[in-house]
């Protein structure tokens, strides 16, 4: 499963073109290429890591929850009744 997440975002173009017009914004010509370079690399890895921990955290803490059904019934009735409400609005 890795190695075709990989093989997707390495042959997506969208994400090369994005980096592409998002880095010489905050490139210097006055500073060492490289060094920018990196710095930006691990800024952006830093700041993936800490989006991708965060969907970690919230998908651990929705697994806890729907463990238990009694709530996953409740939510299913307010999700129901909102629907029912909506259309009863709407028409």
């Amino acid at each position: 499963m890795f190695i075709d997440s990989l093989l997707v975002a390495l042959t997506n173009p969208k994400g090369w073109l994005a980096t592409l017009l998002t880095y010489p914004t905050f490139i210097s010509p006055h500073v060492s290429y490289i060094h920018q370079a990196i710095t930006l690399s691990l800024v952006g890895m830093i700041i993936s890591l800490m989006i991708y921990g965060g969907y970690m955290f919230l998908a651990q803490k929705a697994r806890a929850a729907f463990n238990n059904e009694s709530i996953i019934n409740r939510i299913t009735g307010v999700i129901y009744a909102s629907v029912a409400l909506c259309l009863v609005m709407l028409s």
